[in-house]
């Protein structure tokens, strides 16, 4: 006699996996597209092609300035009676560890050397603040751009050397100046 009892459990067994292999194509469908997206973020970022990041996209601004309207009047302390300066008719702060970090190391990301040649006055537009508090954020132009097209502009920032999530300090000498696209590269990896 046949053995019908082993080729029922195969057969049990067969679907089972079925179903299996079925959740697994339909999971590995979705990391395919999940890791093509994450491949086009790293495409872009080893190409240095200019991603718009939403910061840049969502700021209101009033205007651009040269370095040399801004890099000699930035101040150490907010104690400094030069510490709030009037631009367009805004009283600006121009004490910030960040531009203390322009003034002191210079505006050239360390890492891809894209150099930082405009500021411009901004807020972000979800801004609740009254009156309206603007800043400055210094800006560097992509090979062929145009301080006309904010899609061609890269954010210069501040990169803590240590990074604080391993003990790093707020204070100029545990910053460094970095591009946006090199300081998400980073991370929070140690790189002098």
């Amino acid at each position: 006699m046949f053995d019908t009892f082993g080729l029922r459990n195969v057969m049990k067994t067969a679907k089972v996996m079925g179903k299996k292999l079925r959740f697994l194509l339909i999971i590995m469908k979705k990391m395919e597209s999940l890791l093509a997206g994450l491949a086009d973020q790293f495409l872009n970022i080893r190409e240095r092609r200019y991603v718009p990041d939403m910061q840049t996209q969502q700021m209101e601004r009033i205007g651009i300035y040269s370095l040399e309207d801004v890099l000699p009047y930035i101040v150490a302390s907010k104690r400094d009676v030069n510490s709030k300066r009037v631009y367009d008719g805004n009283l600006v702060n121009v004490h910030s560890l960040r531009l203390q970090l322009f003034k002191s190391k210079g505006v050239e990301c360390i890492i891809c050397g894209i150099k930082g040649s405009f500021f411009s006055l901004e807020r972000p537009l979800h801004c609740k603040q009254l009156p309206k508090v603007y800043h400055f954020n210094l800006y560097a132009l992509e090979d062929g751009g145009s301080i006309h097209n904010p899609l061609t502009w890269r954010l210069i920032t501040q990169d803590h050397i240590i990074p604080k999530s391993k003990g790093g300090k707020d204070n100029l000498s545990n910053l460094q100046v970095m591009c946006t696209v090199c300081n998400c590269e980073k991370d929070n990896k140690i790189i002098t």
